[in-house]
């Protein structure tokens, strides 16, 4: 897929923020346009494709898609902007992956109530994406990441009188071993 476009599907706007500047620049040293996709939830099935399907589209919506869209105009690359109305989330980026002819999606699927759902959601998208030759990137960290944290931490003048009562360890020096020979000389 040569170039192929760039869907970042706006969401929370630090969140969209990152990814926009993310597809930015793999878009300028791919050559690839970005499309910034605002998805749209309908209140009902018969409403998709009509202008009650946008009731939910506010104007804070709208002007936060015209912030948006000056990040790519700024990194000098490619860029549309689109609405796409959806009764389910997942397949309906499904169908705008293949609509839009992208190769990279910038997604995070809404939050659930069961955050193994969610989990879930993610791991479904990607395997759909992947069969079709497309990437998902949702910018979440892995939860086995391993944070390291001390477990006692201590006050600096309490660090100050430990060192100080350390005895001074022998060097090498000070215990020759037997058979060995000075190099230096």
């Amino acid at each position: 897929m040569d170039n192929a476009s760039i869907i970042v599907v706006v969401g929370e706007r630090q969140w969209t923020l990152q990814a926009i500047h993310l597809a930015c620049a793999v878009a300028r040293s791919n050559g690839s346009e970005v499309v910034l996709l605002h998805m749209v939830p309908v209140r009902h099935t018969w409403f998709l494709g009509t202008d009650l399907g946008l009731v939910d589209f506010t104007i804070k919506d709208q002007l936060a898609l015209v912030e948006y869209a000056q990040i790519p105009a700024s990194y000098s690359v490619c860029f549309s902007t689109c609405v796409f109305q959806y009764d389910a989330y997942v397949t309906a980026l499904l169908d705008a992956a293949e609509q839009l002819n992208t190769g990279i999606v910038f997604a995070l699927p809404p939050r659930r109530l069961f955050p193994l759902w969610h989990k879930i959601e993610v791991r479904w998208l990607r395997r759909a994406l992947s069969k079709r030759h497309r990437s998902l990137y949702t910018l979440e960290q892995p939860d086995d990441v391993v944070k390291w944290a001390p477990l006692i931490t201590l006050a600096p003048e309490r660090t100050a009188a430990l060192s100080a009562r350390q005895p001074e360890l022998p060097t090498v020096d000070q215990f020759p071993l037997p058979g060995a020979h000075d190099c230096s000389k």
